[in-house]
């Protein structure tokens, strides 16, 4: 959409934005992966995850019982800090108990909690 600004972006699987990689996307404040694995070709692999862990700040969602856990494990190196949710489900979305309900919100939290500038902005502002 135009004039829209990407916060984050939400991969189930090997999810592919139109082709592109992401030195082509727009900066995004965090990244949730469910089942997440890195792209198996070659050539993109190499040109996607070279160099340092990228900072994004990102949250995995990993199945117990997922055909394809370890390539989902071994995804966990290109991030710097990850943050891992495990569930006992295989490949799929999972259904959240409420200890992991309350790490996602907590997750989530971080990037929308008002930022300290527009919360002194605001408190000038009431002030007056």
């Amino acid at each position: 959409m135009a004039g829209s600004r990407l916060i984050c972006q939400v991969g189930f699987g090997q999810v592919v934005l139109g082709g592109k990689s992401p030195a082509d996307l727009p900066p995004i404040r965090f990244y949730i992966s469910i089942s997440g694995a890195h792209l198996r070709d070659k050539g993109i692999k190499d040109v996607n995850y070279s160099g340092d862990p990228m900072e994004v700040p990102t949250l995995h969602f990993n199945g117990a019982n997922d055909m394809l856990k370890e390539p989902s494990l071994e995804f966990l190196q290109f991030w710097k800090d990850p943050t891992e949710l495990h569930h006992p489900s295989g490949h799929a979305v999972p259904r959240l108990d409420e200890e992991a309900s309350s790490n996602v919100e907590a997750f989530l939290k971080r990037f929308t909690s008002p930022q300290p500038a527009l919360v002194e902005l605001l408190g000038a502002v009431a002030e007056k």
